[in-house]
């Protein structure tokens, strides 16, 4: 049998350059047509984002006109002032007058769009550098904030005026004027130490025109522990340095640590500093070796590593563990100097026993002999002479009303004897003064205290022994 076989024809060369030619041709007549729909639709959406600033300004002119603050506005390339979330431009203006009605001219470096007051709607015009402006805009003012729109502060916080800038739109620099109002009420500055919503108005004129601009400055209630017990009754800047000090018989300086109560002392360069309301022990010895060295007294290590640890998580976390006590003496020899006020400046001074050091660096300590001389009310000059002769018949009113005296404990201080080795200060129980004691005696109690880190506030409460202050972190 015969078996026809065929051959596999392919095109050839004339075959395939004619299809080239062909598919050039085509090519050469539609890429026109393609790139005209391409740019169409860039126009297009150029416009799109015109009208879409317009529709933001308007936004913006309600808002305005719902607060009662409508004059000319413009605003300029980036638009920040605008919230606006389409794409943006890459420079232009928008300018809304008093009654609401919206201008713009804004250029993507191809296209300028532009709509001026009566026109219908939107025109696309070939852009060129200086000419896509809005129609008689050139003197018009411009004004625009330095910093931020709104801040919120503290009080007590420094505010930092940062004014606005205003110009024309052509660039000439204009003068601004500006006005501050406290909860609508007209005031000369932001001041911080008193809370409320600032308003600030800064206002240019030009061309027959105005431009606002408006920053608010919200400056909170602070509840710092300073801001919060300042204005109390309770509270004395009678100390050399005008610290806050709680006085009196039984003043509101409750507040919860540890889950129990403690009290304030004061507050002394920005810091709370608390003693323990009850005693933690009465049978230590301020240094059971008989050196009054604070920096290795078994009293300052008991308190750092057994109580310390005893301390809930939480409280502890508010404790200033770095502190910087100081460890400045005074001599025992001559009790006539052992005034509260020279008290406190020997405390925070470098008169120590020989070889003793002037700070420590730590979590607790006690009390100063001057946190007791200034925790009283008593108005009476004698309170000023020697604690030690406090427990003078005729001179009782000191003790009598301050709320650190206890009639039936001694009292152990941070403060050690400058010209004996072995002494340091306590309070006298019966006596209700200050004087030495031996260091390794075992009967005066101990009121821990501690000073709080400066960002722990108050959260709550009133002071009083049955609402006690809430600390918190801020």
């Amino acid at each position: 049998m015969l078996i026809k076989c065929h051959k596999n024809k392919a095109f050839t060369l004339i075959e395939l350059l004619a299809v080239i030619v062909i598919l050039s041709i085509i090519a050469l007549i539609s890429m026109p047509i393609v790139l005209n729909i391409i740019e169409a639709a860039r126009k297009s959406a150029f416009i799109d984002t015109a009208y879409g600033l317009i529709e933001t300004a308007k936004l913006a002119y309600v808002e305005e006109f719902a607060n009662d603050k409508l004059v000319t506005k413009i605003y300029e390339y980036p638009f920040e002032e605008l919230k606006f979330s389409g794409s943006k431009p890459d420079g232009g203006m928008i300018r809304t007058d008093e009654l609401g009605n919206v201008e713009i001219a804004i250029h993507n470096n191809r296209w300028c769009a532009i709509k001026n007051k009566g026109d219908s709607k939107v025109t696309l015009i070939k852009y060129e550098e200086g000419t896509c402006i809005i129609k008689d805009s050139a003197k018009d003012p411009v004004i625009l904030l330095n910093g931020e729109k709104e801040i919120t502060l503290e009080q007590g916080e420094t505010y930092n005026e940062l004014g606005a800038s205003s110009k024309t739109v052509d660039g000439e620099t204009l003068e601004y004027q500006m006005e501050i109002t406290l909860d609508g009420n007209k005031v000369e500055s932001v001041n911080t130490n008193i809370a409320g919503i600032y308003q600030i108005i800064y206002q240019v004129e030009s061309n027959g025109k105005k431009a606002m601009v408006i920053r608010i400055v919200n400056v909170k209630v602070s509840r710092t522990i300073e801001a919060v017990i300042k204005n109390s009754s309770d509270i004395r800047t009678n100390d050399p340095d005008k610290n806050l000090r709680y006085v009196g018989v039984d003043p509101t300086n409750y507040v919860i640590f540890n889950n129990e109560l403690w009290r304030i002392i004061g507050v002394f360069d920005g810091q709370a500093k608390i003693i323990q309301n009850r005693y933690y022990n009465a049978g230590i010895a301020w240094n059971s070796n008989g050196v009054n060295d604070w920096s290795s007294a078994t009293l300052q290590v008991e308190l750092n590593t057994t109580f310390l640890d005893s301390i809930e998580e939480k409280s502890k976390s508010y404790i200033d563990t770095n502190h910087i006590w100081k460890l400045g003496g005074i001599a025992y020899a001559d009790v006539t100097k052992w005034t509260r006020s020279n008290m406190y400046e020997k405390e925070r001074g470098t008169d120590v026993y020989k070889g003793r050091p002037t700070e420590w660096t730590g979590a607790i300590g006690l009390m100063y002999p001057s946190d007791f001389g200034y925790a009283t009310s008593s108005t009476e000059t004698y309170c000023e002479e020697s604690m030690y002769n406090w427990t003078n018949s005729d001179k009782t009113d000191c003790r009598n009303k301050d709320w650190l005296y206890d009639a039936l404990q001694y009292q152990w201080t941070l403060m050690g004897t400058s010209d004996e080795r072995d002494g340091a200060y306590r309070v006298y129980s019966a006596a209700g003064t200050i004087d030495s004691c031996y260091v390794y005696r075992m009967f005066p109690v101990i009121k821990p205290a501690l000073y709080l880190k400066r960002e722990i506030q108050i959260k709550s409460g009133e002071g009083t022994k049955e609402n006690p202050f809430i600390l918190s972190e801020k």
